[in-house]
């Protein structure tokens, strides 16, 4: 078992809740933020930052539905920085595999890339709008 294994072990079904949430708010009425979401979806890394922010909101009791939303903003603000990164430095590859702006053309990307920043802000200002 890795390291990062035991980490998550204690969280595993606050993880499952994460995954929903970040699905969820991937889901756009945009066809093409759509199929460059699933992209990002099936190449994601460790989702270190959502597993930090859940192992967090452990140390302040139970998480609530916003420490999944709070996570899931967090891969979204993650993956959007990762979008435009790539673009900055014109890498060609991201995790083994073609990067966003390489696939589906700089100009798309940087548009995903916003539209996730967008959908973070979203979830973070959806608590204050319910």
């Amino acid at each position: 078992m890795s390291a990062l294994d035991k980490i998550k072990e204690p969280i595993t079904k606050d993880i499952i809740e994460f995954q929903s949430e970040f699905k969820l708010a991937l889901n756009s009425e945009v066809k093409m933020i759509n199929s460059i979401s699933g992209y990002l979806v099936k190449n994601r890394g460790k989702t270190i930052r959502p597993i930090l922010t859940l192992l967090c909101s452990r140390l302040c009791g139970e998480p609530t539905s916003f420490s999944y939303k709070a996570a899931a903003m967090m891969e979204l603000l993650h993956v959007a920085t990762l979008i435009h990164d790539d673009i900055v430095d014109d890498a060609k590859m991201r995790r083994g595999k073609p990067s966003t702006h390489i696939k589906f053309g700089e100009s798309t990307a940087v548009l995903a890339g916003n539209s996730l920043q967008t959908m973070a802000c979203e979830i973070l200002t959806s608590k204050y709008l319910k």
